[in-house]
C-alpha cells in the first residue's frame, strides 16, 4: 500500500469512526434516540451529512 493510498484511507474513515462514536454518545445521553430505536450509524451519518455537501 503506498503512502498517498494510505493518506487518502484515513482521511475516509477517519471522520466516519469519530461521527459514528458521536452517534453512540448521542444514542446512550438522548433519551428520544433510544425510545425510537434509531441506530448510532444514523445518527452519526446525519451530522455528517452538512460537512460533505459543504466539501464539494
Amino acid at each position: 500500500m503506498t503512502n498517498a493510498l494510505f493518506t487518502d484511507l484515513l482521511q475516509c474513515l477517519g471522520p466516519l469512526g469519530i461521527f459514528l462514536l458521536i452517534g453512540v454518545f448521542l444514542r446512550a445521553k438522548i433519551k428520544i434516540f433510544q425510545q425510537t430505536f434509531i441506530p448510532a450509524s444514523v445518527i452519526g451519518g446525519f451530522l455528517l451529512i452538512p460537512l460533505l455537501s459543504t466539501r464539494h
